[in-house]
């Protein structure tokens, strides 16, 4: 929910939500949580801080579907009135929901194309291997942000995820803007290495030749009559 202070971000046009959250939700108390979904709860908590100094405070719930509903038409609708859906990954929601999206077509179709289109952006925590992902979801990882173990205090991963929903971009494109960057820098430093070893061999080649010139000239300096 928007904070008094928070004035939302305007709507685009034919979308219902800023934010879609899908994650790993336990239906019952809190007390009764394994430690996966309270790990997705917390991320989820926090995640709310930084979407609404975004501005992004028109946020739905995998946890809104209720019951009777047919869950794969609710979930591509959805994506459909999102502006953007975060799908938070950890182990429990890669066994019990992601098993599940691979067998409807349409949904997996859905959820792949978002992903490619950034629409979907996808965040994991606690999750060790990059290639089971790779595996399950048939996406290159560079598509998924990977938290560090310390997700709380992992600052760069939490900018990178807020400047994805900003920005309306993906990590893929980030991760190429800073590479293109770094090389652009790399370059400059090198060109900046070669003008300065150049500008420094011109400089010992100049004093080599005033040392030349003063040991020639020493001996007129020491019996000037003996060059009249």
């Amino acid at each position: 929910m928007a904070s008094a202070s928070c004035i939302p971000r305007k709507l685009q046009e034919g979308k219902i939500y800023h934010v879609s959250i899908l994650y790993n939700h336990y239906e019952g108390r809190a007390s009764e949580r394994n430690k996966d979904q309270t790990n997705s709860y917390n991320f989820v908590q926090l995640l709310e801080k930084k979407l609404n100094g975004l501005q992004l405070t028109k946020l739905n719930y995998f946890d809104n579907f209720r019951s009777g509903s047919n869950i794969f038409t609710a979930l591509l609708k959805m994506i459909k009135d999102s502006e953007r859906v975060v799908m938070i990954l950890t182990e429990g929601y890669m066994e019990n929901v992601l098993t599940t999206f691979a067998h409807q077509n349409n949904l997996q179709a859905a959820l792949n194309e978002g992903v490619r289109n950034s629409a979907i952006l996808l965040v994991a925590i606690g999750l060790s291997s990059k290639e089971s992902i790779k595996a399950e979801l048939g996406l290159d990882i560079l598509h998924v942000l990977f938290f560090e173990a310390d997700w709380e205090n992992d600052e760069k991963s939490w900018r990178m995820l807020t400047k994805a929903l900003g920005q309306n971009t993906s990590f893929a494109t980030i991760r190429r803007s800073v590479q293109e960057t770094n090389e652009a820098i790399a370059e400059d430093l090198e060109t900046d290495h070669l003008s300065l070893a150049g500008s420094t061999d011109r400089t010992v080649k100049s004093r080599f030749r005033r040392v030349v010139d003063f040991i020639i000239f020493l001996p007129q300096l020491l019996d000037p009559g003996q060059y009249v």
